[in-house]
Formats: C-alpha cells, sequence, structure tokens
C-alpha cells in the first residue's frame, strides 16, 4: 500500500524522486538488511508506475535511472535493483539517451553478472532484453558493442531457464544489429558463433517434478532461432553443423545438426547455401546410408527426410539438383549398402515434395527396372527393391 502510495505521488508530482529518496535513508546505510527492504520499496514503486502504465516526468525519471544504476554494484540488493531497473525501462518514462546507455555498459561491462545468482541473472537478462526492445533508439549508434558485451556478460550461462533468455537475447540484438557497419558485425558474429558452438549439442534432462517446464527441444529451438537471426551465420555454420553430420559416434549431434539445418537452410537463402550443396549432397547421402539398422518411426529417420527436403527447396537451379543427386543415389542403393526399403522410401517421398521432383522421379524409375528384374541379380537385391517401390506406391 505505501509503495502505491509513493508511485501515486510521484506520478502526480506532489513527491518528488529527491524526496522519496530522502525519505529512505535506509538506502544509504551501510547495514545490508537495512538497506536491502528499501531498495526493494522503490523497486515495488516503480513496479506500481509500470503496471498502471503511468509515466513520469523526465527529469522525475532520469534522476531514479541514475540513483538505481549508480547501484548496480550494489550486489547484495541486486534483486531490487534490477527488478526497479527493469520496470523504469519498460514503462513508457522519456530517458535521457545517454543516461540509457549508461545503465547499458555499467550492467554490461562493469558488474560481474556471472557472480549474481540464478535469479538475479535471468533479471540481468530481462533488464538487457527490455533495453533492446524499448530503448533501441539510444542504443543503436552503439548496437554492435552492446552486442558484444552482452555475450561477453552472459557467455558460460549453464542454468537452463537462464539459458534460453541468453539466446533470446542474442537474437534480438542481432537481428538490431542487421544494418550495423558490416566489419564490425562480422566480428560480432564470429565472436557469437564461436561462444555457441560450445554449447552443441545440447544435453539436458529435466529433473523430475521441475517445475519450470524447460525440456531439451526448448534450449534447441531457442539456439537455432538465435543462428537463424543473419544469413551472415552461414559462412561458419553450415560446414560446422556439416562436420557434425559426419560424427557417427554422436547420434544426439546427428539428431540437431538435421534439424538445425532444416530451418537454418531456408532462413539463409539460396545464396548462402549454393556454396555448401556439394558437402550438403555428400552429407546427407551419408546419413541415409546409415540409416539401415534404424527403426523407420525413428526420429532420426524422420528427420533426415525432413533436412534432405528441406535443404533441397532452400536452394535453386544447379545447386538445388547437386543437393538432391547423392541422397537420392543413396536411397536407390542395392543391399548390402541398402538403407531399407521403408527408410529409403521415406526420404525419396521427402525429395518429391520439393522443386526437384522431376528430377527425383526421372532418377527413381531410371533405377527401378534393375532393381526388380531377374537377370542373376540376388533375391535379396530384387526384394528390396520390390520393397521399395511398394513403399514409394
Amino acid at each position: 500500500a505505501l509503495a502505491a502510495a509513493d508511485a501515486t505521488a510521484l506520478a502526480a508530482g506532489t513527491k518528488t524522486p529527491q524526496q522519496l529518496i530522502v525519505a529512505l535513508p535506509e538506502l544509504a546505510s551501510a547495514d545490508e538488511a537495512e538497506r536491502l527492504p528499501a531498495t526493494a520499496h522503490l523497486a515495488a514503486v516503480l513496479s506500481n508506475l509500470q503496471s498502471a502504465n503511468t509515466a513520469l516526468p523526465q527529469a522525475a525519471a532520469d534522476h531514479i535511472l541514475t540513483f538505481l544504476t549508480s547501484r548496480l554494484h550494489d550486489y547484495p540488493c541486486s534483486a531490487p535493483v534490477l527488478g526497479g531497473l527493469c520496470s523504469l525501462i519498460t514503462a513508457t518514462h522519456e530517458l535521457d539517451a545517454a543516461l540509457v546507455q549508461t545503465l547499458t555498459f555499467t550492467l554490461l561491462e562493469e558488474v560481474d553478472v556471472r557472480s549474481l545468482v540464478q535469479a538475479e541473472r535471468q533479471a540481468a537478462l530481462a533488464l538487457t532484453l527490455a533495453l533492446a526492445q524499448k530503448r533501441w533508439a539510444a542504443l543503436a549508434p552503439s548496437g554492435v558493442r552492446m552486442l558484444l558485451s552482452a555475450l561477453r556478460a552472459f557467455d558460460a550461462e549453464k542454468d537452463p531457464r537462464n539459458l534460453i533468455g541468453f539466446l533470446r537475447l542474442l537474437r534480438e540484438l542481432t537481428l538490431r544489429c542487421a544494418d550495423a557497419p558490416p566489419a564490425a558485425l562480422d566480428v560480432a558474429l564470429a565472436e557469437i558463433f564461436d561462444a555457441l558452438a560450445h554449447y552443441f549439442p545440447i544435453e539436458f534432462s529435466p529433473p523430475p517434478g521441475d517445475p519450470h517446464g524447460v525440456t531439451q527441444p526448448h534450449i534447441v529451438q531457442a539456439y537455432i532461432r538465435a543462428l537463424k537471426a543473419s544469413a551472415k551465420f552461414a559462412p561458419r555454420v553450415l560446414p560446422w553443423l556439416l562436420d557434425k553430420l559426419a560424427d557417427d559416434d554422436q547420434p544426439g549431434a546427428i539428431l540437431q545438426a538435421l534439424q538445425a539445418l532444416a530451418l537454418l537452410a531456408p532462413a539463409y537463402g539460396a545464396a548462402a547455401v549454393a556454396p555448401h550443396a556439394q558437402r550438403l549432397s555428400l552429407g546427407l547421402a551419408r546419413r541415409v546410408t546409415k540409416l539401415a539398422g534404424i527403426a523407420p518411426d525413428s526420429p532420426l529417420t524422420a528427420a533426415v527426410g525432413e533436412c534432405a527436403r528441406a535443404v533441397a527447396c532452400a536452394a535453386a537451379g544447379d545447386a538445388q539438383l547437386q543437393i538432391v543427386a547423392a541422397p537420392v543415389d543413396a536411397a536407390l542403393a542395392e543391399p548390402p549398402a541398402s538403407a531399407g526399403a521403408d527408410r529409403a522410401a521415406s526420404v525419396l517421398r521427402a525429395l518429391l515434395r520439393t522443386p526437384a521432383a522431376p528430377f527425383v522421379v526421372e532418377r527413381t524409375l531410371a533405377a527401378m527396372p534393375s532393381r526388380v528384374a531377374d537377370g542373376g541379380r540376388p533375391h535379396a537385391v530384387r526384394s528390396d527393391g520390390l520393397a521399395l517401390l511398394l513403399a514409394l506406391l
């Protein structure tokens, strides 16, 4: 009730920020047991203003912003300081651009964010995201600096909740920096890629009864979306994912690499995919061949077909046909190299849903007569060919 009353008084102008702070002498106490509740009260006032969608006069908002920015190094009070700043930034107050920049780079470059507890790191992530979304006009001239500073401040985050927030923040900032000077942005994207590569593959199993609802697919999705934020990632990301496809000892990494390629290739576009057409074709063909012995209803089987389809659709012209050729040949391979009729058919059906479908049909029809004809071929070869033909039908 007291916080709501102070919020009303501030909004009405009957109390100034200076008067509010003077009325809380505990804010300057050396005893954190006194300082913490006073800081929490100030944060609650700002939260009430935000909830009521009430804007302070700029001078008042700037004064509180300056005060709370100066308290970012008060680690025992980090929770209310960060929460109060997030309310202030998210609300409709006009704020001085220079003060917004000071807040941003004090938080990201001076505060030891990694030393904070999980909830406080989460609050720091929320504040940084709010700055990017709500105050970009003030920060755009230093956008790439903010992107790099955020990466360095939060890199190596392990908590799954915070990791999702970190990945969302990187995506947001990367998107907003799209028009930054290319040389500076390329340096930042290279550092982001190097940092994110260490997280792959994503391995997370929520504990029993986990109330937060975070799952491995949630993290994988946020991870891929971060890499989707700029096509300029493509020269680094595509070869790296193809290396992961070739590592038969990490089935989890293979599945995630297939899922990532299926989403990233269309996002990066045909021009980005074309230089990697041959490697993509051979990498996908290898995965088709390796489907032998894997259950037809395995997620890996579906992922191979979907990845081949998505990558083919992302390409154009000769690159598209080049990408399709080797996976089609691998699907049509005779025993003992055969992937198995059901699995091979699932890949071919996926490729028939691409602009290269006529090429797939032509190649398949050319191969089938020799697969099913007697001609002295072993029974296993003819049986596999007939099973593939029936599966396609």
